[in-house]
């Protein structure tokens, strides 16, 4: 089951346009998260990648991407990724 819908309807940020924006569902908590999504390269055989810029608990206007462990950084950007690379 993928836990990421589209970010219809989200909170307006002041972000870089080319951050993509999704939100997450991980242990029963909405994240809505910003990642630098680089698409997969089929012809050198390069996966696709996210990497996590912005994290925000729901609608709340912390970012606290900084402070996340390691192991919620990777399950939110492989979740970005799942989501993303299915609209590629």
């Amino acid at each position: 089951m993928n836990n990421v819908h589209t970010a219809t309807g989200a909170q307006c940020r002041p972000y870089p346009h080319y951050l993509e924006h999704v939100d997450v569902l991980l242990d029963d908590t909405w994240w809505s998260i910003w990642v630098d999504y680089q698409a997969a390269d089929r012809a050198t055989g390069v996966n696709a990648t996210a990497w996590l810029v912005h994290a925000h608990v729901g609608e709340h206007f912390a970012d606290i991407a900084d402070y996340l462990s390691e192991s919620t950084v990777k399950r939110l950007e492989h979740e970005a990724v799942d989501y993303l690379s299915g609209a590629d």
